[in-house]
């Protein structure tokens, strides 16, 4: 009986096909690591260069404010104008942050709050924040009354 082999290592091709197809799978998913996600990209300080009413009329800033994210959801915004008027320079916010929309709320001594929605982008080291039109709203859930926002684009570089 004739024993014919056409190739003895086509066996070993298929082994080495799913292989290559289990390494290339295990190198994709870690590179989707969650280092990347805009919860902790965000985190650090922040100083604003430049805000506007559109692209076409932006003020840039020298000593402008700085926003510190924390990881719990704290935002701490240092206004050096602010402590001029009145008497201190922070506020605190919190924040909240997905893959579209940066949310950012300050809360009233009366229990109301006033909620910012932002269209963000994230480029190596600035944040450029496209605000949303959103109505504030009290403890109640009720609309209070409608801003008008002179300031619809805010542009930051990271500077920790």
């Amino acid at each position: 009986m004739k024993n014919i082999i056409k190739n003895p290592f086509r066996i070993f091709q298929k082994d080495i096909s799913i292989i290559f197809c289990i390494a290339s799978v295990l190198v994709f998913l870690s590179g989707c690591s969650k280092s990347n996600s805009p919860q902790k990209v965000i985190l650090g300080e922040w100083e604003l260069i430049a805000d506007g009413p559109n692209e076409d009329d932006m003020h840039q800033r020298t000593g402008g404010s700085i926003y510190k994210f924390f990881p719990d959801g704290t935002l701490i915004v240092y206004l050096e104008t602010h402590s001029e008027i009145h008497g201190d320079n922070s506020r605190k916010f919190t924040y909240t942050i997905d893959s579209n929309l940066l949310a950012r709320r300050y809360y009233y001594d009366d229990g109301s709050y006033s909620e910012e929605c932002y269209r963000y982008h994230l480029f190596k080291n600035q944040l450029r924040l496209i605000r949303e039109p959103m109505y504030p709203v009290n403890q109640d859930g009720n609309s209070m009354h409608l801003e008008i926002y002179i300031t619809n684009i805010i542009i930051f570089q990271r500077i920790k």
